[in-house]
């Protein structure tokens, strides 16, 4: 974000020049202020600080929950009883989504790496000694003006971080902004008390808006990140029998109630038809809004245990999906089930396992990418190397965007055209071959379809009719997917 031209001026002449140490051995400065800012401050980074904002969301009343606790951030965004959010470790350089029940899905594109410094700057981490015992740098640059006042600015890198600058007032020993070297990124404003501490009550962001918290308070519990809904294992219990050629469904039951479960890597959470949600007398307890091929808002409805065979998931919540009968059956398993365990889906023998986490896997190892909660892998279709989403709740074999089939012209030829129904909406598909290489084997006259959402889009993804062909483990917990090739 570019600020105005006197900010940006100011910032232009902080050099990297650290101040001088005295021979005396006696505090620098720079040393000085920064014991001075730990003190005013009261050290946020040894506290569990909770901030709550109000706003809207999809039209309707949301809260932002916002827990911070060293080096680690929880931000959980609810509407009603309904909550999703990110978990992010900035010493780890890790993030994790997780949706409406919880359970943390690992993300495995780079954390930016301001955000660590950003994390170390805004707790006040920086001015701790052990921050640079644990190989953070810290340095203090010449002091200069910001909007009128004087700033104290401090180079600050953070362990595996970008280098950031601190700008402190000299007055009151507190931070006022951070900055990248060139441009304002944080503004902190209306500082006030909180217990111990004394913490900044209006954030203003990087893209130009602000925060204001309703409240912070410190909390006297260590930070708990959410875990998701309990599971168990039963190793003496049988595969479940896959019902179909494509799509993966299964027998599996809720409570007393059997039913049929499809295993859906696109789906972020578990669902059911608003038929068994009748069958079980189940009421609305929240509401969310859906993305497919379209978009829809829904209900949330918490039912019992779900019993998948060799594995049990403690009562959870399930979006109700009005048009899952496309699958085939009442309950969709998607990524926070997916993410508790290693899936043995093994198509050609007609049969799926839920495993614990770590179990033995077998076959050509091939790397999930997981920026969101649908994983993707690599492939090549005809010449070109691309990564597509993993989506066996999809029956094609290759279905890509209208824009990624117009962005590589000549891919495929299409030779016929058919109507499709997804979640929330209709689209056209375009139908061809291509020849692909996928886990080091080359596959001739693959399927493939170029799907037009009016209004929309649509995700570039494998579907269950390229899969099925394949002895397939799933192991989100690892980032990869095992692969035998049996026909």
């Amino acid at each position: 974000m570019r600020l105005a031209s006197t900010r940006t001026a100011v910032l232009l002449v902080l050099i990297a020049a650290a101040l001088a140490t005295r021979a005396d051995g006696a505090l620098t400065d720079g040393d000085a202020l920064l014991q001075r800012a730990a003190a005013a401050s009261g050290e946020p980074w040894r506290y569990h600080v909770r901030s709550i904002l109000e706003g809207a969301q999809n039209g309707r009343l949301s809260q932002t929950q916002i827990d911070e606790e060293g080096w680690r951030v929880l931000s959980r965004r609810c509407s009603g009883a309904v909550c999703s959010g990110t978990i992010v470790d900035a010493l780890l350089r890790r993030s994790w989504l997780f949706s409406y029940n919880g359970t943390p899905v690992a993300q495995t594109v780079p954390l930016d790496p301001q955000l660590p410094t950003v994390r170390a700057i805004a707790s006040y981490a920086f001015t701790s000694r052990e921050f640079r015992r644990e190989g953070g740098r810290v340095e203090p640059l010449p002091r200069g003006r910001l909007e009128g006042r004087t700033i104290a600015p401090f180079a600050v890198t953070a362990p595996g971080g970008a280098t950031l600058v601190a700008l402190l007032d000299p007055q009151t020993a507190l931070l006022t902004a951070v900055a990248d070297g060139r441009h304002v990124l944080y503004e902190y404003r209306k500082n006030e008390r909180v217990g111990p501490l004394v913490l900044p009550m209006n954030v203003r962001l990087p893209d130009g808006s602000a925060e204001t918290y309703e409240r912070r308070d410190v909390v006297p519990e260590p930070l708990a990140t959410p875990a998701g809904p309990a599971v168990t294992f039963d190793p003496r219990a049988p595969s479940g029998r896959l019902l179909g050629r494509t799509v993966p469904r299964f027998a599996c039951r809720i409570g007393i109630v059997e039913t049929r479960c499809a295993l859906d890597t696109g789906a972020s959470g578990l669902a059911m038809s608003l038929d068994l949600a009748d069958r079980l007398h189940l009421n609305p307890v929240g509401r969310i809004r859906l993305r497919g091929l379209g978009a829809l808002e829904s209900g949330i409805v918490r039912a019992g245990d779900l019993d998948l065979g060799t594995m049990r998931v403690a009562p959870a919540l399930y979006a109700i999906l009005p048009d899952v009968g496309g699958f085939g059956a009442d309950v969709v398993i998607g990524a926070d089930v997916i993410a508790k365990a290693v899936i043995r889906l093994d198509s050609p023998h007609a049969t799926i396992r839920f495993e614990p986490p770590d179990s033995a896997t077998s076959g050509t190892v091939v790397p999930l990418t997981l920026d969101g909660f649908t994983p993707a892998v690599p492939i090549t279709l005809r010449t070109l190397p691309c990564e597509l989403a993993v989506d066996t709740g999809d029956a094609a074999a290759i279905d890509l965007s209208e824009t990624f089939a117009k962005a590589h012209p000549g891919l495929f030829t299409p030779t016929e055209r058919r109507a499709i129904v997804g979640i929330g909406g209709r689209a056209t598909q375009a139908i061809g071959q291509v020849d692909v290489t996928f886990a080091g084997r080359a596959f001739r006259d693959v399927p493939i379809g170029a799907t037009d959402v009016p209004g929309g889009s649509s995700a570039d993804r494998i579907g269950a009719g390229f899969l099925s062909r394949f002895v397939l483990y799933l192991d989100y917990a690892r980032a990869r997917m095992s692969v035998q090739t049996l026909r």
